[in-house]
């Protein structure tokens, strides 16, 4: 993980596919390499991506409908900022 980490864009377009929205992919990825940035673990690209993806597709499933209908909602950000649970068992 680096400071410039973004995901790949075949996972991108894979969230997108899945109806995903754009800005809460670009969002997701500021708070995944955020928290990454603070572990020290050595990943391929490819395991990164799939961290990512996997991590996308949860929030946006308990979360989605939020960011939906706000996007800029002040609860919906700090009931995704409370989440941490995304990072659990994995360092």
């Amino acid at each position: 993980m680096h400071s410039l980490w973004l995901p790949t864009e075949s996972t991108a377009q894979l969230l997108v596919a899945k109806q995903v929205q754009e800005q809460f992919i670009k969002d997701q990825a500021d708070e995944f390499r955020g928290y990454w940035l603070t572990i020290e673990k050595t990943y391929t690209e490819d395991q990164w991506s799939n961290k990512f993806y996997d991590r996308c597709i949860k929030v946006w499933k308990k979360d989605g409908h939020l960011y939906k209908s706000n996007m800029n909602s002040s609860e919906a950000i700090k009931e995704r900022l409370k989440d941490t649970s995304w990072g659990m068992g994995l360092a």
